[in-house]
């Protein structure tokens, strides 16, 4: 049973091959040409895959090109803001006459931040400046003269010069 279905699956694929869409029977010339016509689109859609294919290697290739160029426009912004905070901090240093050694410690990310980092600088160099505890004076106090020797010999001096 299961092989007469089977083959009047066939049989009936046969004769849906042999039919044109409007039910006529095609003859050999039919055949032909609807082999050649489904090979024609095979090899079309193949073609159109390939070409889709190369399509999508050219745009993944403009873009990568894209991002690299993308990707060397930031590097070169960042180095044109980083000159310009540079040239900003070196010339509020110039104007608040801060030291050169010191034109590091200005911060900011523009002129007016770096102008507020100066101010603060300048007063701390201002209260460093300021006079502290005074260096010692070696013409006051216990000179050193007398204090060298052993303890023996420092109370030898003690005494003679107590007795003596």
């Amino acid at each position: 049973m299961a092989d007469e279905n089977a083959v009047e699956a066939v049989e009936s694929t046969e004769t849906n091959t042999e039919q044109s869409d409007s039910g006529e029977v095609l003859g050999d010339g039919g055949k032909k040409a609807l082999e050649a016509e489904r090979k024609a689109r095979a090899d079309a859609e193949k073609a159109a895959k390939d070409f889709k294919a190369q399509l999508d290697a050219l745009n993944d290739a403009k873009l990568t090109e894209t991002e690299r160029l993308q990707k060397q426009l930031d590097a070169l912004t960042a180095d044109y803001r980083a000159a310009q905070i540079d040239a900003a901090r070196n010339r509020v240093a110039a104007e608040e006459q801060i030291p050169a050694g010191l034109v590091g410690y200005l911060t900011g990310d523009d002129e007016s931040a770096i102008r507020e980092s100066a101010k603060v600088l300048k007063a701390a160099i201002a209260e460093a400046a300021k006079p502290g505890t005074p260096a010692p004076d070696p013409s006051q106090g216990a000179s050193g003269a007398g204090g060298g020797g052993s303890t023996t010999s420092q109370f030898e001096r003690f005494f003679n010069s107590k007795l003596g």
